[in-house]
């Protein structure tokens, strides 16, 4: 269950094995072995895991599934901003068009940029499951045209249907990586660079249960 935990935890932060096993100062090696329980933390190690990650030690040991300590907290309704919720993003002749808008989600006003546009971007396909991506997470993409190398975008090629992939960038190319082995990155080059374009960055996931 810890392994498990620490996964989704990780994956729903878009961080690296090597980003948390640093702020945690321990080895990738280290944290990789929890992740895939091949090793238990000591009581100290789990303490600095579980306020990496902003749960308890119980969660993430599977004694329970409150995250938090039942600790009431009153929200005020200006805490929250309201995000549409997209089925279908595309690139037309004035620019991007939403489709298929499905209505709104709520997130934190503390977690979001107040300089920046949000959109969230309902997932399709399996191409990112190594990145805890599923069919049906709500995505949220935070809009802005540049990106930095390795990072997770929703992207446009050639008008078709918006897609979640990393992002590199050579000097003469855009290559776009899946993180399901089955698929192959797509290498964007020449008269199709002209048809790329950067929706935005990814910066969560939520996850439906059904």
């Amino acid at each position: 269950m810890l392994g498990k935990r620490l996964k989704y935890l990780r994956n729903e932060l878009n961080k690296t094995q090597n980003e948390v096993a640093e702020s945690i100062k321990i080895s990738r090696a280290n944290y990789s072995h929890f992740e895939n329980n091949r090793n238990e933390p000591d009581s100290e190690i789990l303490n600095r895991l579980a306020d990496y990650f902003d749960v308890t030690t119980d969660y993430l040991l599977g004694r329970n599934n409150m995250r938090k300590s039942a600790e009431v907290k009153q929200v005020e309704k200006d805490d929250w901003v309201s995000v549409p919720v997209v089925g279908t993003i595309k690139c037309g002749p004035g620019g991007i068009i939403y489709e298929d808008i499905e209505g709104f989600t709520s997130y934190p006003k503390s977690d979001l940029d107040s300089s920046h546009e949000y959109v969230v971007l309902n997932a399709t396909g399996d191409s990112m499951i190594g990145d805890g991506i599923n069919a049906g997470d709500l995505a949220l993409i935070q809009k802005e045209p540049d990106f930095v190398q390795g990072k997770i975008y929703a992207v446009i090629v050639d008008s078709e249907e918006a897609t979640l992939k990393r992002v590199t960038r050579t000097n003469d190319s855009v290559i776009l990586s899946p993180s399901n082995p089955k698929y192959e990155p797509r290498i964007i080059t020449g008269l199709e660079l002209e048809m790329f374009q950067i929706i935005g960055r990814l910066i969560n996931i939520k996850r439906n249960y059904y």
